[in-house]
């Protein structure tokens, strides 16, 4: 069975649309989904340095704005910036790690709460009340997502992103070599797992 890693953060727009897709990719080839949440702002550090990341032109953000409406409308869901974005997603990301054979159904719940209902996942009651919702014992995970362990765990998973290339969200791993960055690329992934290379790329 081919394996699909699928590395994201839940700040990050386009690593949400690529959530709603993904699955069915890899369903559609018979892979193994891998669900790897990472810490982008540890990625944008390891990138740039501790000097914060400029933000971006107006036009830029404008025309940003647009391309995520559209892809938006192109796959049929609902996304758009809540009012407090960008927010700390630590939390949020290791309640995933305590929880590895949930991480599909934790992280929909999550990114459909960010991104559509403009709830703030930073905020432990919220993920309390996500959690619960999805009939898990959320005060056992969120005691668990406090945990040194999970912490180092959440440091681990970034850091292995980072010395794997890995420079933004979504990025995705075909059988731990081929990387493929972009919701957009999602194509390249599904041709991919189906035998496709690029003619003259080796592996990386």
């Amino acid at each position: 069975m081919m394996r699909l890693e699928f590395f994201y953060d839940f700040t990050c727009p386009y690593a949400y649309l690529a959530s709603t897709q993904v699955e069915a990719v890899a369903d559609q080839a018979g892979a193994d989904l891998c669900w790897r949440p990472m810490f982008l702002g540890g990625v944008f550090r390891a990138l740039y340095g501790e000097a914060a990341i400029p933000s971006p032109p107006a036009v830029k953000a404008a025309r940003t704005q647009r391309d995520l409406r559209r892809w938006a409308l192109h796959w049929g869901i609902d996304c758009s910036y809540p009012s407090g974005h960008p927010f700390n997603s630590a939390a949020a990301l290791r309640c995933v790690l305590a929880a590895p054979e949930q991480a599909a159904a934790i992280s929909h719940r999550l990114y459909l709460a960010y991104w559509q209902e403009h709830r703030d996942i930073g905020d432990r009651a919220v993920l309390a009340e996500l959690l619960a919702e999805l009939s898990l014992d959320a005060g056992g995970l969120l005691a668990a997502a406090d945990r040194p362990e999970l912490r180092q765990q959440l440091q681990d998973h970034t850091q292995e992103a980072i010395e794997r290339g890995v420079f933004g969200a979504p990025t995705f791993f075909i059988e731990h070599q081929h990387m493929v960055w972009g919701q957009d690329r999602l194509l390249f992934v599904e041709k991919m797992l189906n035998g496709w290379r690029p003619e003259g790329e080796s592996n990386e």
